[in-house]
């Protein structure tokens, strides 16, 4: 207790010497040994009172140590300490003059106690008699205790008066001079100093027990805390649906065990990374959209959307999402509850493919049969009227006009069997690069003056596996479409090449990651509006005039028969983009056509 800079913040003042003499000659009582026996002995008990000082003993047991120590080091009669509450002084020690004989308050304006606290200084008053403060003060001791002389000091803790340490002498003296004053306040500053021991003792206590209490407290509450949280993680990792609480900006804060196991991350890879990155892209603005929108009225709301899976596939989940607002309305953070819907989503779209491939295919069975009858009479009829002898080269051309449009008609009909999946296929390796120079080869009469067709056939371009029938079909559906929307002067340009889909780019795709050619179809026409691009793999959907809606479906249809998959981009007064993917061939280059794989007819 009691530290260099504690006992430094103690100001030793100034004595003040106020000699009243009367009229009876000053008496000196001092007797006892020489003067350099009593400084040693002075000195003596002045390091015994600072050792006081760094003790362990509490404050009143120091105090009444010092009060009779300073009482022996200046041979009073009687020594008092007290300390200052408000505008009195409070009996902290005494010795000399039994406590049950003073005061336990004393008003501070009793005496010249006021006048030493203020003026921060040591005061020496040889004769009571002679200063009427004093001895209105002596006159309420006891009348055995009636002291002539009296001298005090301040107790001062960062320049502020606590206390005062007074001496009292029954006979009047002369003895003390400013060094022993001096010493005297030396004295009033180790009592500083252990006051303020005491009160640092007492706020390190009180501050100990609080910190203690504080302590305590909080681990009761950590305790609770962790037996709830263990309960609630019971059931939450119990859940079979997807837990996962985040930020605003997206960052996940929590997941539950089925969210990790469904993603195939640990909790540490998924918490502190964003949600987005299992949203498929294709879906991510909508769910932006969705989060934008919601406010404490529409706090919450059910919403259904593709996500990217750990092998790379695209799986669909609906989540249930709640925005959590604080008191003034502020969007803190969101809570999300989810399932996979894959498979009910698949058995949807497989249900709707179904019933639309059932209709097709008896739409198409039907006209197979009757308007395959029809054309198979047409063109019987056709061919002998051609061989008639005779005919004019008018009859000729009507004749020729005739035959051209049952082919036509029977190219339809193909289609649609293509379309419904009931076209035979013929699998072989073959060079994308030479089926694109065939189809366009066969294009003649159809292009379109001033609008160039552009080739970029990559020599690296992988061979696929394909019905090269059906694939020319694909590259003539493509370039027609791209003429038509190009108005002259302009260009299309026709790129294939090797392209590797693996991860997020297959996912995206719905593709097995692996080798691919793809053929691009790229023209600089007037775009398609953004409310037809959702229908316009559709069958019958066109936005032609004379169209009859199927090359697009007819070629998607094709594309994923071939394990494949076709995409569009369009902006609007800028162009079209059609890229079509088809698997590289596992089979050997130039490998003998007996021994290919993937001979299919269906």
């Amino acid at each position: 207790m009691g530290s260099r800079r504690e006992q430094r913040s103690v100001r030793r003042p100034q004595p003040d010497r106020l000699v009243h003499k009367s009229q009876h000659p000053p008496v000196n009582i001092a007797c006892g040994p020489p003067q350099s026996d009593v400084s040693r002995e002075r000195l003596r008990l002045i390091a015994q009172t600072t050792g006081r000082v760094i003790g362990s003993d509490s404050l009143a047991r120091q105090a009444q140590a010092m009060a009779e120590e300073v009482r022996a080091i200046f041979h009073a009669d009687a020594c008092v300490i007290r300390l200052l509450e408000g505008r009195d002084l409070v009996l902290l020690a005494t010795t000399g003059i039994p406590a049950r004989h003073l005061s336990e308050r004393l008003p501070l304006d009793h005496g010249v106690s006021e006048e030493i606290l203020r003026r921060h200084r040591p005061l020496f008053v040889p004769d009571a008699k002679a200063h009427p403060l004093i001895l209105a003060l002596k006159n309420r001791l006891p009348r055995k205790y009636q002291f002539t002389s009296y001298a005090g000091t301040p107790l001062l803790v960062n320049d502020q008066a606590v206390g005062i340490l007074g001496i009292f002498s029954l006979q009047r003296r002369e003895d003390l001079a400013d060094t022993d004053l001096d010493l005297l306040q030396i004295l009033g500053n180790n009592i500083s100093v252990a006051l303020v021991n005491d009160r640092l003792y007492a706020e390190m206590k009180q501050q100990r027990d609080q910190l203690a209490a504080e302590i305590a407290e909080r681990q009761r509450a950590e305790q609770a805390l962790r037996e709830s949280q263990e309960r609630y993680r019971r059931v939450v990792e119990d859940q079979t649906e997807f837990l996962v609480r985040w930020k605003p900006d997206g960052t996940r804060t929590f997941v539950n065990e089925s969210y990790c196991r469904y993603f195939g991350k640990t909790r540490e890879e998924l918490i502190g990374s964003n949600f987005m990155l299992q949203v498929a892209e294709e879906d991510r603005e909508r769910v932006r959209r969705k989060i934008a929108s919601m406010t404490p009225v529409n706090a919450v709301q059910t919403d259904e959307h593709r996500v990217i899976l750990p092998d790379g596939r695209i799986g669909w989940n609906e989540w249930t999402d709640r925005a959590l607002f604080d008191e003034q309305g502020r969007l803190v953070e969101f809570q999300s509850v989810g399932r996979d819907i894959t498979e009910r989503k698949r058995l949807q779209e497989e249900l709707l493919e179904a019933r639309k491939m059932e209709s097709i295919g008896t739409l198409a069975g039907g006209i197979a049969h009757d308007f395959g009858n029809v054309l198979a009479v047409v063109m019987g009829n056709v061919s002998v009227l051609q061989r008639q002898p005779g005919l004019s080269p008018r009859m000729h051309e009507l004749l020729s006009g005739i035959a051209s449009a049952a082919e036509r008609g029977s190219v339809f009909t193909q289609q649609l069997l293509a379309y419904a999946g009931g076209a035979a296929r013929s699998l072989a390796v073959v060079d994308l690069n030479a089926l694109v120079r065939t189809a366009l080869s066969l294009l003649g009469p159809t292009k379109v003056d001033g609008v160039d067709l552009v080739l970029n056939l990559r020599p690296d371009t992988p061979e696929i596996l394909a019905d090269a029938v059906q694939i020319e079909q694909v590259i003539l559906n493509l370039t027609l479409n791209a003429l038509e929307a190009s108005p002259p002067p302009g260009r299309v340009d026709i790129t294939t090449g090797r392209q590797k889909l693996e991860g997020a780019t297959a996912a995206r795709l719905d593709v097995v990651a692996g080798e691919y050619a793809f053929l691009r179809v790229q023209d600089q026409g007037t775009g398609i509006r953004e409310e037809h691009m959702k229908r316009l793999f559709e069958p019958f959907f066109t936005t032609k005039p004379m169209g009859r809606g199927m090359g697009l479906a007819t070629t998607r249809a094709i594309v994923r028969d071939h394990h494949g998959q076709v995409r569009l981009e369009s902006v609007p007064g800028e162009g079209t983009t059609v890229t079509a993917w088809l698997p590289a061939a596992k089979a050997p280059k130039h490998a003998p056509a007996a021994k290919r794989k993937g001979h299919k007819e269906r």
